[in-house]
């Protein structure tokens, strides 16, 4: 057998030519060519890679010099050149470019396969991780929407179509702000003392709301909000904690009747949005009364601003503060 663009070729072995349907091999490694004589192949050997070639058009074989450089190379490949590959027997493919000593084992493939295996296992369980991971945040922003929306109201939509990142940020202000509250109503004045006096209305509002719960003035913190103007009084923000915070404000009714702290008011930090909201819905009542309604008034049901008829005044909301339209 000898490949039909073998006129050229000479045999690696016996240097003679390698003619036109002689029977003859090349080395799988080196691309050199044998006749089957100069081989060393018994008939079913010969026989066997001529079935592989006709097969898969490849063989398997490797001549003995290059059997010998890989033992004396211990493995090492050397530099990839190309050669025409060239075939057993008649009719064989025409030439291509491939890499000299361009030899894979079984093993190797095997071994390769088994690694391919692992990785994708391995990706494939981290897969389904993130699936489970992004269900679980999708689950807690359909929470987050639906929280904000009840405490916004059903008037307040745009909080429903927040986007996501909105929605965190908000959520985070509003926590933020639950261990602050605000005084309304406490003169005001552009003196550097002002903020002693601040501090001192501040310990009173929380001695007189918190009677039995002694409050560490240190960890109490005031300022004036905006920028002062004659004839206007800024409110104080206090900041002293969550808890003292939303106690202060469920016993805010106690003021009315302390001395000295009647004419003060006090209410939650509110974010911006919550403050832009109470706008929105002040307004809303203000139409409402020009349309010719009546008895109607603004009411703080869990933090978020409701129109409400007066009649429902006898209904005790705990933490709920009513706001007239002036």
């Amino acid at each position: 057998m000898a490949s039909s663009r073998n006129d050229q070729m000479r045999c690696s072995h016996c240097e003679k030519t390698v003619r036109v349907n002689s029977p003859s091999i090349s080395c799988s490694s080196c691309l050199s060519w044998f006749h089957k004589g100069c081989s060393g192949l018994t008939n079913p050997e010969f026989n066997k890679q001529a079935s592989l070639w006709n097969k898969s058009k490849a063989t398997t074989w490797t001549c003995q010099p290059c059997m010998d450089e890989t033992l004396l190379q211990s493995g090492r490949r050397t530099n990839t050149k190309t050669k025409s590959r060239r075939s057993i027997g008649p009719g064989a493919a025409l030439p291509e470019d491939v890499p000299e000593n361009d030899q894979i084992s079984l093993r190797d493939i095997m071994n390769k396969l088994l690694q391919i295996e692992s990785q994708y296992s391995d990706l494939l369980s981290k897969y389904n991780e993130q699936i489970k991971i992004n269900a679980e945040l999708n689950t807690e922003i359909a929470e987050i929407k639906c929280q904000l929306s009840a405490c916004n109201g059903p008037a307040a939509t745009s909080s429903a179509s927040m986007a996501t990142d909105d929605l965190l940020r908000e959520l985070h202000d509003r926590e933020k702000r639950r261990g602050n509250f605000i005084i309304f109503g406490q003169p005001d004045s552009n003196s550097e003392s002002i903020s002693d006096q601040d501090k001192v209305t501040a310990l009173n509002v929380l001695n007189s709301t918190l009677p039995n719960n002694s409050v560490d003035p240190v960890s109490i913190r005031t300022f004036r909000l905006g920028k002062f103007a004659q004839n206007k009084s800024r409110p104080i923000k206090v900041i002293c904690g969550s808890q003292i915070s939303q106690r202060v404000l469920s016993n805010s009714k106690i003021l009315r009747n302390t001395p000295n702290l009647s004419s003060l008011s006090i209410s939650s930090d509110k974010t911006p949005k919550q403050l832009q909201e109470y706008r929105e819905t002040k307004q809303r009542l203000i139409d409402r009364l020009a349309a010719g309604e009546s008895n109607l008034k603004i009411k703080y049901v869990n933090g978020s601003p409701r129109i409400v008829s007066v009649d429902v005044n006898h209904l005790n909301f705990q933490g709920t503060q009513i706001i007239s339209p002036a």
